[in-house]
């Protein structure tokens, strides 16, 4: 039987919404989005929680996937 290990995560700044992983690598990084009065990008990668803010993105709250 196959056993895989998770730890739950979510940013600190994070408001209504939460925190969603959209995708894994090979060597465990993983990138998504949190809401945080607008939507933010995400890289968790050795136990770093890294903010990916495009400066051109606007102000927008709008979601996009």
């Amino acid at each position: 039987m196959t056993v895989y290990n998770y730890t739950l995560f979510n940013d600190p700044s994070a408001t209504t919404g939460g925190t969603q992983a959209f995708g894994i690598n090979d060597s465990g990084q993983i990138v998504g989005q949190y809401f945080s009065n607008i939507f933010r990008g995400f890289l968790l990668a050795g136990g770093t929680f890294t903010a990916l803010n495009d400066p051109a993105a606007g102000t927008s709250s709008g979601q996009v996937l």
